[in-house]
């Protein structure tokens, strides 16, 4: 199955370390910051950044012989709803099945994002997903994590919580 990973969640919350961990492919709005290996964020220039990082996902969608197995992860905040649109489009278009995963863990803010910056993304996140019709059992497959799921939205989410992260499959 080809598929696409849309990990999302604040600075330091492990999108790019779960994004190598899952796919074949990984790709990320901050690449546009990283000159010659230092990171070097420029505001003015965020919306080419994630102009670049979908014409990236795009192009590696297009190529042909990327097979059946093909795993792409777009790591990128996703703090609002519309901002994973162009990429859910984009699966559609290539044929790709679509995942986000919500980051919660706290690792540190390597890029330097102002507390104060971080604490909106916190909130932004927490008002995306309503859920409601939330039921929960421990997981047989996962000994110790547990098993939620819940609908929002007019949409169903399937989640495996285990104390640090969330892993949503959007129907």
């Amino acid at each position: 199955m080809k598929t696409l990973y849309l990990i999302r969640g604040i600075p330091g919350s492990g999108k790019s370390t779960l994004a190598r961990q899952l796919a074949n492919y990984v790709f990320e709005a901050d690449d546009y910051f990283n000159k010659d290996g230092k990171y070097v964020f420029v505001p003015a220039d965020i919306d080419k950044a994630h102009a670049e990082c979908q014409r990236k996902v795009e192009a590696m969608m297009d190529i042909d012989g990327m097979g059946e197995d093909s795993t792409i992860a777009v790591s990128n905040t996703f703090t609002r709803l519309w901002e994973m649109q162009p990429y859910k489009d984009l699966a559609e278009k290539y044929g790709y099945t679509v995942f986000t995963i919500l980051c919660q863990n706290d690792f540190g803010n390597v890029h330097g994002v102002p507390a104060g910056v971080v604490q909106r993304m916190k909130e932004r996140i927490g008002k995306m997903e309503q859920p409601t019709n939330v039921k929960s059992k421990p997981s047989e497959k996962f000994p110790g994590t547990w098993e939620v799921w819940h609908s929002y939205d007019g949409g169903l989410s399937w989640t495996m919580v285990n104390g640090q992260s969330m892993k949503e499959r959007m129907e």
